[in-house]
């Protein structure tokens, strides 16, 4: 049996959901699934980034003064919306 052409509408309207329910994490520069994202000021990063790459500083600008506050793209990042 054929598709008829509204069927064929929201199967590309689904493949196009699917395809925007992805970005792409601005450290590692891989495609992620959005539900594992965090959002960085305006730059979205995976968990897996975040928790390697992020967190550490943090932990650095607690030990070293120097490296407080932390920064992303030369902006201030607070803790305070990234609690795990």
């Amino acid at each position: 049996m054929a598709k008829s052409r509204k069927q064929k509408r929201r199967e590309r309207a689904k493949r196009e959901l699917v395809q925007y329910a992805t970005f792409e994490c601005a450290v590692c520069l891989e495609t992620s699934d959005c539900s594992t994202g965090i959002s960085i000021l305006e730059d979205q990063v995976c968990t897996p980034c975040f928790v390697e790459e992020i967190i550490p500083q943090f932990h650095t600008a607690e030990r070293t003064e120097s490296q407080y506050p932390v920064k992303w793209g030369g902006k201030e990042v607070k803790l305070t919306p990234y609690r795990l």
